[in-house]
């Protein structure tokens, strides 16, 4: 059993052993027999049969296939309006700051379950002074333009002139990527926003999320999921909707990353889970995702 995070990998399992060895029923992480690994998608995974006589028997393979590749990549462009021009940025772009540690950790997560690895770009000619690079990562500054409050950024949910709409033309996107903007506040008081290409490809916020904050509850993940999976607003308003008899099946709306409303916390049972079976809309939600004109080869 291969996972992505450590609540996953620390979760107890049954052994599968049968009645008499001592590593019977659930065990729990630092135990024998406990099987859950945490796993990488650039990473491979060996195995090791010992028959009564001869030699051992080993396979290597990798997480995913690589001819043809299974895996696929998804950039991203993250803007941090600043609170004022040349100023610091409304949420903090430090080393060791959630944006970096929490935020993108659980995006990758989330997504390197389904192969996808994610990456971060700047456009070109971007000024040396509004780029942060921490690690591997590169996020941009921006001073907010005229008229608008980087604590107060409006939202208009039919397209019309707003604040979202004045930022995605400002600052175009990249070829086949997603915008992320995090702001110090939304005027809806929505957590967060964002914009499909299936309902507003006409707009120039397009493929993009808003934030008002960096917290561990599968925020932008979830604005994310709403631009990959690409689900009619008409449909259940783009979320997950449960299928019938879904409580035996374990598609229940609690875990499913595009449920209405994300976890608060970070756990095993929280809305951090993405599925290939059509939800009660007829919607599956990897197929989209991982040919998504967003993700592309690796």
């Amino acid at each position: 059993m291969l996972v992505s995070d450590t609540d996953d990998q620390r979760q107890s399992t049954n052994s599968g052993l049968p009645a008499g060895s001592p590593d019977v029923g659930d065990r729990n992480f630092g135990q024998s027999n406990h099987r859950i690994r945490l796993a990488d998608l650039e990473g491979s995974v060996e195995a090791e049969y010992a028959p009564t006589t001869g030699a051992p028997i080993k396979v290597k393979l990798p997480m995913f296939r690589r001819s043809p590749d299974e895996r696929r990549r998804l950039s991203l462009q993250i803007f941090v309006l600043r609170v004022a021009a040349g100023g610091n940025g409304v949420v903090p772009t430090t080393a060791g700051s959630d944006l970096f540690d929490v935020e993108l950790r659980e995006i990758r997560q989330i997504y390197g379950r389904l192969g996808i690895k994610v990456d971060t770009v700047v456009a070109p000619g971007t000024a040396a002074a509004n780029i942060v690079t921490v690690g591997g990562d590169s996020i941009v500054l921006i001073d907010p333009p005229q008229g608008i409050n980087p604590l107060n950024v409006s939202f208009n949910p039919l397209g019309g002139a707003n604040d979202e709409s004045r930022l995605g033309t400002l600052f175009p996107a990249l070829p086949d990527t997603i915008r992320i903007f995090y702001a110090g506040g939304l005027a809806s008081g929505n957590r967060a926003e964002s914009w499909p290409d299936v309902d507003f490809l006409a707009l120039p916020q397009h493929g993009a999320c808003f934030a008002n904050r960096v917290a561990a509850t599968y925020n932008v993940p979830h604005e994310m999921g709403h631009i990959l999976t690409n689900k009619r607003s008409a449909q259940h308003t783009g979320h997950y909707f449960a299928p019938a008899g879904a409580a035996g099946a374990r598609l229940r709306n609690d875990q499913n990353l595009m449920r209405n409303g994300t976890s608060s916390v970070e756990g095993v049972r929280e809305s951090k889970r993405l599925w290939d079976e059509p939800d009660g809309d007829g919607v599956k939600q990897v197929t989209p995702i991982v040919g998504s004109h967003y993700t592309h080869a690796f």
